[in-house]
């Protein structure tokens, strides 16, 4: 459900004596002059002013700009209702959750010296996710994700790294990543002990990243819209829309496969049982899997014309009968394209 929440509004007060912190602009220094601050409030005869005040603590994000081109400061919230809550962001929040991480919110702008109301801010972003049990390995669902994404955004403005891919515009941003792998790095947290047994899991998110956006999409503009319970149950039909109707292109990659690429997992394994000399051995295992035929006899004969020992040579032989059946053990066959997106959809939508 819910990920991230944005709100914002012109209209608040600050007290006295807040808690907020306030930046000074960028000096420029050929003339000293402070740049990119303005207003930020003010109390009675006394005004504030700066490139921004904030206040932040786990799971809030309280910011204060000046307004620009005439327009009045203002108050920014980003909210993240599940590591409010939970001190991680893996487990989607209920409607009664999401509810009570609002109310901690209206507790931290009293503790700053804040007030507005929160019910008539507007949205100015929703993440909407969901995580899926996956078959495999998340690396190997990522020819697949790039495949699913819309047409009318750019392949090359993706970003991609191991574990993670996103997609976007201005107003709507597609992102999936390997879940597990980023609450233990980014939270320190193993998921077992949050009581997360699969071996793989994926997030699937969507982020709605400007108050239009979210206005044509879910037909809500403010937060107190937003905690309507039907209107926070529209938000999963939303998602499933989009899924549908948006992402999943089934005729066009029905016949693609996915290689099963098993070298990282090999290589770990020979690190294990031979710390020592891994690389010489996977490297030479990848010659002798080869299209070019490079036996055990012929590496047998290259060491002994290099002069090594008998000795090292026979414990070679030894060793590398190990990872040629290691090898073959983790070799699988290529997977359809088809398959694996039928299982994310299954997952997502079903």
């Amino acid at each position: 459900m819910i990920d991230t929440l944005d709100f914002y509004t012109p209209s608040f007060q600050v007290s006295v004596k807040s808690l907020l912190k306030v930046y000074s602009g960028a000096i420029v220094q050929r003339t000293g002059e402070t740049t990119d601050t303005g207003q930020l409030w003010s109390n009675g005869l006394k005004s504030t002013s700066g490139s921004k005040a904030e206040y932040r603590e786990r799971g809030i994000l309280i910011s204060i700009l000046p307004g620009k081109m005439g327009m009045p400061p203002m108050l920014r919230i980003s909210m993240y209702p599940s590591l409010l809550l939970n001190g991680h962001n893996y487990f989607p929040v209920t409607f009664q959750e999401f509810t009570r991480s609002l109310d901690f919110v209206r507790k931290v702008f009293t503790k700053v010296g804040i007030t507005t109301n929160i019910d008539n801010c507007k949205l100015g972003r929703i993440d909407i996710f969901k995580n899926i049990e996956l078959n495999h390995d998340f690396k190997y669902y990522l020819p697949v994700v790039k495949l699913m994404s819309p047409k009318s955004m750019l392949q090359e403005r993706a970003i991609i790294y191991d574990g993670y891919y996103r997609i976007g515009n201005k107003s709507v941003e597609y992102c999936c990543y390997n879940k597990l792998n980023q609450i233990d790095q980014k939270y320190k947290i193993n998921p077992v002990d949050i009581g997360v047994k699969a071996p793989n899991v994926g997030r699937f998110e969507f982020r709605y990243r400007n108050h239009s956006v979210i206005k044509r999409r879910f037909g809500i503009e403010t937060v107190g819209e937003l905690i309507q319970s039907n209107s926070f149950s529209h938000l999963l039909d939303v998602y499933d829309n989009e899924l549908k109707n948006n992402y999943f292109r089934l005729p066009d990659i029905a016949n693609q496969v996915v290689p099963i690429e098993t070298d990282e997992d090999l290589l770990h394994q020979i690190k294990a049982k031979y710390p020592k000399i891994a690389l010489e051995l996977f490297f030479t295992y990848k010659k002798m899997m080869s299209d070019k035929p490079f036996t055990i006899d012929d590496w047998a004969s290259l060491m002994r014309s290099a002069g090594v020992s008998e000795t090292t040579i026979k414990a070679r032989r030894k060793q590398m009968m190990w990872v040629i059946k290691t090898g073959l053990e983790l070799k699988q066959e290529p997977l359809q394209v088809s398959e694996l997106l039928h299982e994310i959809y299954t997952e997502l939508v079903n």
